[in-house]
């Protein structure tokens, strides 16, 4: 694993789906989309698929898609709404202050972010009807150097949580 890697792997929560969430805006991820690394992480982290948040043309930004077995997928509802909060928290800004546009493997998505009240704040992004509060936990010893999009460890956010 490389240095650059390993500051940018993270864990989101959406709707009951789990992704391995990778920023692939520099590069470097040419390894992360074999079938057999994408199969190993999402083994080694019990979660249904792998998403690289890459450079947008046009749009803020690109989502590519991996199922857990290696293959590229479609559009999932619920990594949408991971891919987007991770953006917000990388500091990608809409384009338009407000609505997100991005592209996955079957075109282009919109989503806003919305500060849920229930959760004490955290962000999640509607893409259906009833969205899901958006949670993250960064990997263990590969947690990222600046501040965290999760919560301080044994604080529960979701709603009705004690954070």
């Amino acid at each position: 694993m490389t240095e650059n890697y390993v500051s940018r792997m993270f864990k989101f929560s959406g709707a009951g789906n789990d992704f391995v969430v990778l920023d692939g805006r520099k590069g470097g991820m040419e390894l992360f989309r074999e079938a057999a690394r994408i199969g190993e992480l999402c083994r080694e982290h019990h979660t249904d698929g792998l998403m690289i948040l890459t450079e947008g043309k046009g749009t803020d930004f690109t989502m590519e898609f991996y199922n857990p077995d290696g293959s590229g997928g479609m559009m999932c509802g619920n990594g949408g709404r991971c891919i987007v909060a991770f953006a917000d928290y990388l500091g990608i800004l809409p384009a338009d202050g407000h609505t997100y546009r991005f592209l996955a493997p079957d075109g282009l998505h919109e989503a806003v972010i919305l500060e849920g009240t229930a959760s004490g704040g955290t962000p999640f992004a509607p893409l259906s009807p009833a969205p899901p509060i958006v949670s993250c936990v960064p990997f263990g010893n590969l947690s990222p150097t600046g501040p965290s999009p999760c919560p301080s460890p044994g604080v529960d956010k979701s709603p009705g949580g004690s954070g």
